[in-house]
Parts: C-alpha cells; structure tokens; sequence
C-alpha cells in the first residue's frame, strides 16, 4: 500500500511539472530577467565589483524611472539583490532602474548603483550594470502593456 501511494505520488508530480513546462505560465516566463539579474549581481558582488562598504548598509532604496505603472511593478520584482541591511549600517544604497525598452532590438534595463554615508549624506560610489533584454524577456513586458 505504501509502493502503491508513492508511485501515485510520484505520477501525479510528474504530470504537473510537464504541465506547466509545456504550458509556461507568465509568471514563470519572466523568471528569465530575474534569474540573470540575481546571477549577474551575485557574480559582480563575488569579483568585487561592488564597494565593500555595501555590507554595511543601512538602508537599500530602489527607484524605478518608467511612466508605465505595469512595468514598473515588473522591473520591481526582476531586481534581486545580494545586500542585506540593519539598522546599524553606516551606508545607504540606492539603485536606480531605468527602462529604455524602445525601439524594442535595443530594449535595456539600466540599474544605477549609488552609494551614500549616511553621516554625511554624500555619495561616495557609484556604478552600473546595462542588461539588454531578448526578445522573451520584453515579450512579457509589452504582452502586459496590450492588456
């Protein structure tokens, strides 16, 4: 009776993970630029690109520059960070991500690194990173815009 259970188990997870691998729901879709971004910043924080100062930080503030309210909220959730903060961090970071997804060839996501000391209020680093978006990535961008 056990085998009996197991084996169903293992069927019907099976039959679902086909499922939604042959229908691809949106949500999974956009997992692409989400993944890039997180594995590029992970990366970038490994090879120390970013300032040592940023696991310090007190604050991370992320600013999306789009008129499109859709977008935004989409740019929003595909910006996962390495960083973390507390309340006794010396830094603030803020990130700026611009969109310029138009003429759609030349889609970019531009992410504004700044780095500021929270005593002095004064930027002391700054960076980017330029992600151009294929053509699934933007996909989900204007599907949703057309809606």
């Amino acid at each position: 009776m056990k085998n009996l259970v197991l084996v169903l188990t293992s069927i019907v997870s099976l039959a679902l993970g086909l499922f939604l691998i042959i229908h691809e729901p949106s949500h999974l879709k956009f997992t692409t630029l989400s993944q890039r971004i997180e594995q590029d910043l992970s990366t970038a924080q490994i090879q120390k690109f970013f300032s040592q100062k940023t696991s310090d930080l007190s604050q991370i503030q992320i600013v999306i520059h789009t008129k499109n309210k859709i977008w935004k909220e989409k740019i929003l959730k595909s910006i996962i960070l390495p960083f973390e903060s507390s309340s006794t961090g010396k830094y603030s970071l803020q990130i700026d991500a611009i969109e310029n997804f138009t003429p759609e060839p030349e889609a970019i996501l531009i992410l504004q690194f700044n780095l500021f000391e929270n005593s002095t209020k004064n930027k002391i680093w700054e960076s980017s990173r330029i992600y151009h978006l294929d053509s699934n990535e933007l996909k989900e961008f204007i599907e949703k815009q057309k809606n």
